[in-house]
């Protein structure tokens, strides 16, 4: 019966991609730009207080 639901999860979630694939592919490369904003910022912050630290 899980197994079941399982299948019936995926393939609604497969189902809604092939519907709204530019949108889907859209939210996620915004998502990504997003994260690597925000690694990039933190990096940058750490690197500032490391170099500061040793000064």
């Amino acid at each position: 019966m899980l197994a079941n639901i399982n299948v019936l999860l995926l393939d609604y979630a497969l189902g809604s991609l092939k519907r709204q694939g530019g949108k889907s592919i859209f939210i996620f490369l915004v998502l990504c730009l997003l994260i690597f904003l925000l690694a990039s910022v933190l990096m940058i912050a750490d690197a500032i207080i490391f170099t500061m630290k040793q000064a």
